[in-house]
């Protein structure tokens, strides 16, 4: 979601970017590179429009769309 104010450190300065992001859908992670969004140049939380978001749900439903796989280490912080 697109903001005025940052949610997360109050800023209200941000940069349009490209980002790399990942999404944890239905307990699977997926990495999608060079996303737009709007990231606070404080903290770098990171926005995207709704229609972002419809994107990104269309090229990881659309495996068409996949460059790759790869493999992560997991840990658990206890």
């Amino acid at each position: 979601m697109i903001t005025d104010k940052c949610h997360n450190c109050g800023n209200q300065n941000f940069e349009i970017k490209n980002v790399d992001h990942v999404f944890n859908i239905e307990g699977k992670l997926y990495f999608v590179k060079n996303i737009p969004a709007k990231v606070c140049t404080r903290c770098e939380e990171e926005y995207f429009t709704p229609q972002t978001y419809s994107k990104v749900y269309d090229l990881i439903y659309n495996n068409e769309s996949k460059l790759e796989t790869i493999e992560t280490d997991v840990f658990e912080y206890a």
